[in-house]
């Protein structure tokens, strides 16, 4: 497995674009965990203000920002984002609550 730290090196040849990753929390109490590069966009999508978004949280609206992290490329977002999908419930529970927690200071 390529370790992060050579994924940054490879993509910083690339244009900046900004990609962050980004999780949602769905009426349901449910996650949903995505890459964008508008995360409000893609947050209105997901609560359905705009066209495009995913079939889960379609029937789960409206779904709320718990966190989005800056990441240095669309290929790390993509590689975190298979990481925290692996998450059981519990642990992506967890992980809102530490990003929550760093939100209000």
């Amino acid at each position: 497995m390529v370790a992060v730290a050579e994924m940054v090196a490879v993509e910083e040849t690339r244009p900046s674009v900004k990609w962050f990753l980004y999780m949602v929390q769905c009426l349901d109490g449910s996650f949903y965990t995505g890459v964008a590069q508008d995360v409000s966009r893609r947050v209105r999508q997901h609560n359905g203000e705009l066209a495009g978004g995913s079939r889960y949280t379609r029937t789960r609206q409206p779904v709320t920002l718990v966190f989005s992290l800056e990441c240095p490329s669309q290929t790390v977002a993509l590689v975190l984002e298979c990481a925290v999908k692996k998450l059981r419930a519990e642990s992506k529970r967890k992980l809102a609550g530490h990003f929550a927690s760093q939100f209000r200071g």
